[in-house]
């Protein structure tokens, strides 16, 4: 067995469903064994009920603390679900702020690739909201795995964004031509992180629930819509906007296709 296929096995959630399969089954066939079938068995002779439960003492013993075991589990992890949930509804509540500054930022950005590709003056480089990493890493630790995870890659590639924004504003190409090259995948990442914070405002307020799939094209359009973008004029050397983002809509779908 591969070693990644054994620590799997080892999770937490793993060794807790093993005891839902195996505790409730075990105490469903003790009530069984021990209380339904002698009482048939015997015709209600509450002696002969009493002699077979005296007989098999040491099992009910085991058994009523493995019931009593269970039960103060479940009691536990519905408490913890029920608290996680609501630490989640509390971090949530400072996600829809936390977004907004978002798309101010991916639109700052967007207007320093724009200035990049027109050969303008760059002005100063934007700096993304201070809390953002708190409020989402809040999020993350009590949201559900989904929504974690789509939280922490929105995330990643925010870190990502700014990383490359930083680049291409201190090390500009040497050529218009690469430049203006540079700033389409930059518009393009700013499109795409643009889009997937648009799509997460709606569950921030929680209007409705999580959506995982891939991007669409009319969602990368709308976001360049709204970081001002004029799509069709944003041409250079037969590459143009338009073509890189559906190339990564196609790598975006093949890669979501291969997981299904």
């Amino acid at each position: 067995m591969p070693k990644m296929n054994r620590l799997n096995l080892l999770k937490a959630d793993r060794l807790i469903s093993v005891l839902y399969w195996i505790g409730w089954p075990a105490i469903a066939t003790y009530f069984l064994c021990m209380v339904v079938i002698p009482v048939i068995h015997s015709g209600f002779e509450w002696n002969a009920i009493q002699g077979i439960w005296d007989r098999w003492q040491s099992l009910n013993v085991g058994m009523l603390a493995l019931i009593a075991s269970v039960i103060a589990f479940q009691i536990t992890r519905y408490k913890e679900n029920r608290q996680s949930a609501r630490d989640f509804r509390a971090a949530r509540a400072f996600l829809p702020d936390t977004l907004s500054k978002l798309t101010s930022y991916l639109s700052a950005s967007a207007a320093v690739h724009m200035k990049g590709w027109n050969n303008l003056p760059q002005g100063a480089l934007p700096a993304p909201p201070d809390e953002y990493r708190e409020v989402f890493a809040n999020c993350i630790r009590h949201a559900d795995d989904a929504a974690g995870e789509q939280l922490s890659e929105t995330l990643m590639w925010r870190q990502v964004r700014a990383a490359r924004l930083e680049r291409f504003y201190h090390h500009p190409a040497h050529t218009i031509p690469m430049r203006q090259l540079d700033a389409l995948r930059g518009l393009r990442l700013d499109g795409q992180l643009y889009a997937s914070v648009h799509r997460l405002f709606d569950y921030a307020r929680g209007i409705t629930g999580l959506d995982s799939r891939p991007l669409t094209w009319e969602e990368y359009s709308a976001a360049y819509v709204n970081l001002g973008l004029q799509i069709e004029d944003l041409v250079v050397e037969k590459v143009s906007l338009e073509r890189l983002t559906r190339s990564h809509i196609a790598r975006d779908d093949d890669a979501d296709s291969g997981h299904t």
